[in-house]
């Protein structure tokens, strides 16, 4: 019988593995690309700094640049 131990060490296993390979995804920039890619993303912005901010903040945990302005 599985044990309710084994079951959650199961499913904190299984999401570390699905955090480690969705993380920069093929098209993402690499993390030095993410400063230039935030910059072009808020430079549209009446609000540059805290644009820039939240945006090299979520890039340096997803790999990404989030969408939108």
């Amino acid at each position: 019988m599985v044990s309710l131990r084994d079951v959650i060490t199961f499913i904190l296993a299984m999401a570390f593995v699905i955090q480690l390979f969705s993380a920069g995804g093929e098209g993402s920039p690499l993390a030095e690309e993410n400063g230039a890619a935030c910059d072009y993303r808020c430079s549209q912005t009446h609000h540059m700094k805290p644009c820039l901010f939240f945006c090299n903040k979520c890039s340096a945990t997803c790999l990404c640049v989030p969408s939108g302005t």
